[in-house]
């Protein structure tokens, strides 16, 4: 038979139980709503951030906002010949129209002589020429090797004008921070970046310094 002082410590012991059972209950009820808070939180996380893949697609497709139709259709599409003798077209007669209203600056002026590179900069005539000389050196077997610093400031800079030449010829980019850059380097003689060998055959052509629309007209103007 139990005492009524053993039935007493029993019934308090019961107590105690039940409050370290009920306590544990909350926090265990408390974890899991912070964990389906957490995994709420982290999926609308992932679905407002795009994944790389996307933005790599979404930058594939990407073209300045004055970029003609034509020629955004071209860089799409570069081995659609049909299309190539439309770019072709389009570079001449704009190339013309940016050398008649040279001409006619040049006589408004007084009859003083335009250097050539400043008439065929109206209407972004130089990206076009780039654009038009870069495919016929695709015809002709061009490739390109590019040596660049990612830490580089000139080759930060000249990164879209090296993605234009890379949609039209092959290149192979040799960043000076990966492995066994220096043995490239070393052969290809490159002392600086950003440097740019454009070859073809036996032929190399070297472009030194920040690639710009600009640099690249005038380099490309000695590549045969």
């Amino acid at each position: 038979m139990v005492s009524f002082s053993k039935l007493k410590v029993l019934l308090r012991l019961s107590c105690v139980a039940m409050a370290i059972l009920a306590t544990v209950a909350h926090s265990y009820a408390y974890y899991e709503r912070g964990q389906a808070r957490h995994a709420i939180a982290t999926e609308s996380e992932s679905e407002k951030k795009p994944s790389y893949e996307d933005m790599f697609n979404e930058s594939m497709n990407f073209f300045p906002a004055d970029t003609p139709p034509i020629v955004r259709e071209f860089l799409k599409d570069p081995d659609n010949d049909d299309l190539a003798k439309w770019v072709v077209k389009y570079f001449n007669q704009r190339t013309d129209t940016a050398l008649r209203a040279g001409q006619r600056l040049s006589a408004i002026a007084g009859g003083s002589n335009l250097p050539p590179t400043a008439a065929m900069q109206h209407g972004n005539n130089i990206d076009m020429l780039n654009l038009q000389k870069l495919s016929e050196m695709r015809q002709n077997g061009f490739q390109a090797i590019y040596f660049f610093n990612r830490h580089c400031p000139a080759c930060i800079r000249s990164k879209d004008t090296v993605r234009i030449i890379s949609r039209f010829l092959p290149v192979r980019e040799v960043d000076a921070m990966s492995e066994n850059a220096e043995a490239l380097f070393t052969r290809w003689r490159v002392a600086r970046t950003p440097t740019m060998f454009f070859i073809r055959g036996g032929d190399a052509y070297k472009m030194v310094g920040e690639i710009t629309p600009m640099s690249l007209h005038q380099f490309l103007q000695g590549v045969p």
